[in-house]
């Protein structure tokens, strides 16, 4: 392993520092490819040349090579103010049809808020909520991505409420280009390999123009958290009963936390037989506890790799294959058709915890696999029956595998008429579909395979249906024929047809369908005074549909502990158009050196919600040469998606630590979610002003810096209240939450909790964007010095409903990093560059609903108190270098190397607990130090 590691630090540490970041916030555009191509600004349908009051980003070529990134996502993670994503970031969502893809979060307002595009135009969701998995797109034919950090839905239609993703492809390419790279930990885990490659060529007479690319990317993952020495300390959150004692919160973290009333081979929780274990063979043995708080421990080792988190992965695996095509051909001069097609394959492995839900399995002293010891003691005891919790390895931990594809087409043609002015039209369809596999306990059968007495013939048998103690009346009718008896004293003793019985195979196939066709002209129509007016309009009709298929076993019942999909299918279309104009107001007047407006208006109709309008003014002044201001106002909206519309989700149980507020027990929340037709879209209200500065004076003329302000107030958002916050809200005395829950005389004290989705709050959040730029000339000393700053501030992100207004800027629950940043220091000579990156993140709190130490509002004899809320502020460093080991012409090989994390520094205590009980961001690097080392070619 030190070989290993001396190998990649070697190989990446070519040179001090990398080639400049082309990472600009910037309205300018490239030059264009070819003679029929007019480049538009992203957030704008204006033809190039026009100066869009939007604050754009672009991540160009430059920046791609730099950080070697594993997939589209990581390139968008350099933009602070997205939600955080990136190496070493955990991955371990693989519990839905969702895991494993990476779906661009602006400004933390949800990825159904930030809409992707490609080439301008929209693609084909990757999952039922309609949103896009980024990865799909090849790296190495992406030629820049623009990134708008403000409202777009008058050029764009819905779902550009936070902004907008807009991935240029390269549609000109001589030659061959590509990349191999492999990585790895620190600690011998994380293995990737990537392959990457792009050709294109042009025919006849260069009319035709064919560009090809493909990535295949693989990461082997990191296991689970007991091979970190953070996650071996086995930290926990514990909830402590109601009646604790003073001055101890609601809810803890400690090291150490094991499960108290669940053992791999079985425990008795209560009674005069209390903590008696058995031991893998099924022989009785006295467990050994610790401090006891509800159904867990700590400060004991006797259950060591048995508690909240012991089964899942700090890294799922994942592999990722995705193709794209591109054909153009020039009519003539003014003319081009074009036709591409693009196909993107995902599977994502992961696994989700083994049984650990609060077992109470009645177990009866004539159960004949109970040991004779253990029979003679509840003899002995005047018992008849005990009750047992267990961690079931032998049927967990689940194996869950989510396949992914998503192939789309798209063929259109674009020129000029009448003079200058430029056309495009295109048809597309797209297509994906998910099969989301898992062998999961099938909970009716598990209970009664469970209840086990002496059959006719002397052997062991399951008991009867109607009299078993474990089961429900809703339970006792789903329960299937042919029960196996199942041995649960003992780890790994029950038969292999026993286990066959209880684990079994629950899946859905999802498939979503888009088809899009578009037209729109743009030009300037005629020139004013103070210089030409552009114009543009187009028409759009867009179908959406989804349909689901939930396996047999799901459908009866909900049986099984998560996921239960179900059967259903939904379709919407929308008809919309735009018209878009830019006027410029004055010209090189005194300290007028420049004045525009930009207006546009679209109209949306859907067939279900209906029609509604969307709109943006936007102002660009340039007093003088230094200094450029811009501002727009605009109403966006977000349409409900398929899944808000009609997704009809089965019976799930939640994870272990759900937590009763009325009895402060933790357990499992069975939950219902249901879509609703009846929703309206979202309307959201944005402003934007910013400044501009680049001087030109001589010392000073490589600084460039900008500032922008944003504020975006959301009503009638479409969102659904959580099971945990609806079990609050109810005991915190909102009534209307309390018919949702269901509850029950066990010990957890609540059966079911119903979600809905409605148009339920505000939503409204502000900040500030930070870009500044510097090149320093070196003078006498060769090469340049790249200076780069990326910092965002968010004002706040409050969510206003029935329970009043809570501000999640900051928070890991729905929120983000209320301060995070991007430095960069780059130095370029020659054929050799390398940069030194700084990631910073910004203290965050767990949950804004909740209060610590540090908060002036902490009581710990509410249930809202905790022993930490707050986490510290991190900075990661990033080193990436690379060398041109021969070049000539069009020809080059290039070796480069990356490290990230470079000092490896560690979560703070607790962090990846806290935020992972909760579902909240993590921010937090939890791989530790790691390396990357490749080869690009040229030819």
């Amino acid at each position: 392993m030190l070989r290993a590691t001396a190998l990649f630090s070697s190989a990446s540490i070519l040179v001090l520092i990398t080639p400049h970041l082309a990472l600009s916030q910037t309205t300018a555009a490239v030059e264009p490819s070819a003679a029929v191509e007019e480049v538009v600004v992203t957030g704008s349908r204006l033809q190039s040349g026009f100066a869009a009051p939007t604050p754009v980003k672009v991540v160009g070529q430059e920046m791609i090579q730099q950080r070697a990134p594993a997939g589209a996502g990581e390139l968008v993670a350099e933009i602070p103010g997205f939600r955080p994503v990136g190496p070493g970031i955990a991955t371990r969502s693989g519990t839905n049809a969702v895991g494993g893809q990476n779906q661009p979060d602006l400004r933390g307002l949800g990825p159904t808020r930030t809409l992707v595009l490609i080439d301008g135009r929209r693609v084909v969701g990757t999952n039922a909520t309609q949103t896009v998995d980024i990865n799909t797109i090849p790296t190495n034919l992406i030629g820049r991505v623009e990134v708008v950090t403000g409202g777009a839905s008058a050029a764009y239609g819905s779902d550009a409420v936070a902004g907008v993703v807009n991935f240029i492809l390269l549609d000109r390419l001589n030659g061959i280009r590509g990349s191999a790279t492999k990585g790895i930990s620190e600690r011998n885990d994380n293995r990737e390999t990537e392959f990457s490659i792009a050709a294109g060529h042009t025919f006849f007479d260069d009319k035709l123009h064919v560009v090809l690319g493909g990535d295949y990317n693989k990461n082997r993952g990191v296991p689970y958290m007991y091979n970190r020495k953070w996650g071996a300390a086995e930290p926990g959150q514990l909830a402590n009963p109601v009646t604790r004692p003073a001055g101890v919160p609601a809810v803890e973290y400690r090291n150490g936390v094991e499960f108290a009333t669940l053992t791999p081979g079985s425990i008795i929780q209560s009674g005069p037989l209390k903590g008696t274990a058995f031991d893998p063979n099924g022989n009785p043995y006295q467990f050994q506890y610790g401090t006891v708080v509800g159904t867990q421990m700590y400060g004991s080792t006797a259950n060591y790799g048995n508690n909240q988190f012991m089964a899942f992965n700090i890294k799922n695996p994942i592999e990722r294959t995705g193709f794209m095509g591109r054909a153009t051909y020039d009519l003539n001069d003014d003319t081009s058709l074009f036709i591409e097609g693009g196909f993107g394959m995902m599977d994502n492995a992961g696994t989700k915890s083994n049984i650990t839900q609060q077992l109470a399995l009645t177990v009866s002293r004539d159960n004949p696999f109970l040991p004779a010891a253990t029979r003679a003691a509840m003899s002995a005891n005047n018992l008849t029956t005990v009750t047992i919790g267990r961690v079931n390895n032998d049927i967990g931990p689940y194996d869950i595998f989510n396949h992914t594809e998503t192939w789309r087409v798209a063929t259109g043609a674009k020129g000029k008429i009448f003079g200058d002015w430029n056309w495009d039209l295109y048809y597309q369809h797209g297509q994906t579909t998910n099969d989301f596999n898992v062998n999961e306990q099938h909970v009716p059968n598990f209970l009664a395979s469970t209840n086990v007495v002496t059959g006719a013939n002397g052997q062991p048998a399951c008991g009867p249906i109607a009299t078993n103690p474990n089961l429900s009346a809703a339970q006792r009718v789903v329960v299937q024929p042919n029960c196996v008896p199942y041995n649960i004293f003992g780890d790994g003793r029950a038969s292999k047809e026993a286990i066959d019985y209880v684990r079994q195979h629950m899946y859905s196939v999802t498939t979503v369908k888009q088809d899009v066709a578009a037209a729109t002209i743009s030009g300037e129509p005629f020139e004013s005074w103070a210089g030409p007016v552009s114009m543009a309009a187009g028409l759009e009709y867009r179908k959406d549909s989804m349909a689901q298929v939930g396996d047999p076993v799901s459908a009866v019942g909900s049986p099984f502990i998560f996921g239960n999909p179900q059967t259903f299918s939904g379709a919407n279309s929308v008809k919309e158009g735009f018209v878009e104009i830019g006027v410029p107001l004055a010209r090189d007047m005194p300290l007028i050196k420049s004045l525009d407006i930009n207006g546009a208006i679209r109209r949306t109709d859907y067939k279900i919600s209906g029609p509604v309008t969307t709109w943006k003014v936007g102002l660009s002044y340039e007093p003088f040469d230094m200094i450029r201001i811009r501002a727009t106002e605009s109403r966006d909206i977000r349409a409900p998606n398929l899944s808000d519309l009609f997704s009809l989700g089965g019976a799930s149980t939640g994870g272990i630590g759900s937590r009763n507020p009325f009895n402060n027990q933790q357990g499992q929340f069975r939950t219902v979610t249901r879509g609703n037709p009846n929703l309206a879209p979202e309307n959201a209200d944005t402003f934007t002003a910013g400044l501009v500065f680049q001087p030109t004076w001589r010392w000073a003329s490589g600084f460039r810096a900008s500032i922008d302000y944003y504020n975006i107030i959301i009503k009638d958002v479409i969102a659904s209240v959580s099971q945990q916050e609806t079990v609050n809200r109810c005991y915190a005395g909102q009534t209307i939450y309390c018919p949702q829950i269901t509850f029950d005389n066990s010990v957890f004290g609540i059966a079911e909790v119903r979600t809905f989705v409605y148009n339920l709050n505000k939503l409204a959040t502000n900040g500030v964007d930070i870009d500044v730029n510097y090149r320093i000339p070196l003078g006498s000393l060769p090469g340049r010095l790249d200076l780069r700053g990326l910092y965002s501030i968010v004002g706040e992100l409050t969510t206003s409903d029935v329970s009043g207004q809570t501000d999640r800027s900051g928070a890991s629950v729905g929120g983000l990093p209320s301060r995070s940043g991007n430095f960069t220091a780059t130095y370029t000579n020659g054929r050799y560059t390398g940069s030194l990156q700084a990631r910073y993140t910004g203290s965050m709190k767990v949950d804004a609903t909740l209060q610590g130490p540090d908060d002036p509002r902490y009581n710990p004899a509410l249930s809202t108190s905790t022993s930490q809320n707050r986490f510290p502020s991190i900075v990661y460093y990033n080193l990436q270098s690379q060398v041109d080991v021969y070049q000539r012409d069009s020809r080059r090989l290039q070796l480069f190397g990356v490290i990230n994390n470079l000092l490896d520094t560690q979560p703070p205590l607790y962090a990846p607990v806290a935020m992972n009980v909760t579902g909240g961001t993590n921010p937090y690097d939890l791989v530790g130090r790691s390396f990357k080392f490749g080869l690009r070619f040229e030819f």
